[in-house]
Order: structure tokens, then sequence, then C-alpha cells
């Protein structure tokens, strides 16, 4: 029931999280820190075979300071849709704090929980905090890392993030740019924990994530960017 909940918010989820392979590039060579505005606001939209499953709703908070180091708070809530919610209710809840130098978490909490009609339930509680020489990322340091990768064509790197308990390498190349649902776009190939995916990013200074298409045992599933916006986060 797990996998299912986390299906909703990160599509290439649907895997039995594998051990931790050996990474040719860190965080360093994606660039230093992350980019995220404050205020942004985005909601998602997941398809499984082109059949709705769930929808997600991002929100970046405003900059502040832990001790010394420059942080901000992004959190993402992801719930069940469509024909995958008649077979009961779950969710999916991802709160990091994020060190924006670094580029990497200084904690986050993830939490998940699956009701199904039969009764049965399952409630998942995890918190992380993240040691100075840690450069493994959550999904939300993982996106504004590859936000804040000004990247040319053909470049390519990988890095190591964490979900669900698990820890997985990605690797990432540069394929070029192309449009996207009419909107310019920086397209990237890769594949995680041996699921191949393609994602875009918008290709102007937003650089705003746009979708994730990845192929899982479930078939493809998509994640597609229905609503963005920027509120006064002051």
């Amino acid at each position: 029931m797990r996998t299912l909940a986390l299906v909703v918010v990160c599509s290439c989820n649907r895997f039995v999280p594998a051990p931790p392979q050996p990474v040719t590039a860190h965080a360093e060579a994606i660039g230093s820190g992350v980019q995220a505005v404050p205020g942004e606001a985005m909601e998602f939209r997941a398809t499984a075979r082109g059949i709705e499953v769930g929808i997600a709703q991002t929100a970046i908070g405003r900059a502040g300071w832990i001790g010394d180091r420059h942080a901000i708070v992004v959190r993402t809530r992801a719930t069940a849709d469509g024909l995958v919610a008649l077979l009961g209710e779950f969710s999916w809840e991802l709160s990091s704090t994020i060190d924006l130098d670094a580029g990497v978490p200084i904690e986050d909490r993830e939490q998940a929980s699956a009701r199904l009609i039969s009764g049965e339930h399952d409630r998942r509680d995890q918190r992380r905090t993240w040691d100075a020489d840690d450069r493994v990322h959550d999904i939300h340091s993982a996106v504004g890392a590859v936000r804040a990768w000004h990247s040319e064509p053909g470049a390519s790197t990988a890095f190591d993030v964490e979900v669900g308990g698990g820890r997985f390498t990605v690797s990432l190349r540069d394929a070029g740019r192309e449009l996207h649902a009419g909107k310019p776009a920086v397209r990237y190939e890769g594949s995680a924990a041996h699921f191949p995916f393609v994602t875009w990013v918008s290709d102007d200074e937003a650089r705003v994530p746009l979708a994730f298409h990845c192929d899982t045992e479930l078939g493809t599933v998509a994640v597609e960017l229905v609503a963005y916006d920027v509120v006064d986060a002051r």
C-alpha cells in the first residue's frame, strides 16, 4: 500500500528500493545549491497507462536561517484520485527543510497512509536529519538541484536519492531543447533504480518542473504540471 501512495506523487517509485549503487558524480556536478522560489505553488496530476491515479500539490515557503544555514521549507501532499480512489484512501506527504547553499536537506519528514475499502489500514511516519557531509537527496532537494543545473546538451550527471526508506541512484543527461505542451523546455533523459524516465523543465529563468514520465511495472506513469503560481511569501 505504501508503494501505491508513493506512485501518486513521484511516478517512478513503483519498485522495491534497490541497494545503493556507485555514484559517478554527486550533487556538486549538478551545481551548487538548489533553485526554489519562495511562494511557489504547483499542482501536478499523475496518470498510469493514461488513467488518472492521483494529484499532488507542492508549496515552497520563504527563505530563512537555521543557525548559520540559509534554508527553505518545501512541502508536498499527494492523494489518490480517479479509479485508484475507488479502492480506498491513499495519501503521501513530504516536508523538507533544505540548505540552499549545500543543496541537500537539513531534515525532512515523510508520511504515507493507506486505508482500503476492506478496512485494512497502513500508516508510516519517518523523520530524517542529515549530517553536514551527507550529499544524499530527498525528492524535493533533487528536483531543486536539477532546476539549478544550467546544463548544456549532452551533459550528464548522477546522484543518490532516498525515499520511502530506500536509496537509489539517479542518472541524468541533458537531451536538448524542445517544446513540451507548447512551452520551451529542457528535456532530460535518465534512469532511477533501472527504470528509464524523461523529465522536462521550463527553458527559462524560472526552470519550472513541467512533466515526468517513467516506465514502470505499472506501464508508463506520467506526472504533469497543471497549475503554477507564485504568491507573496513574506
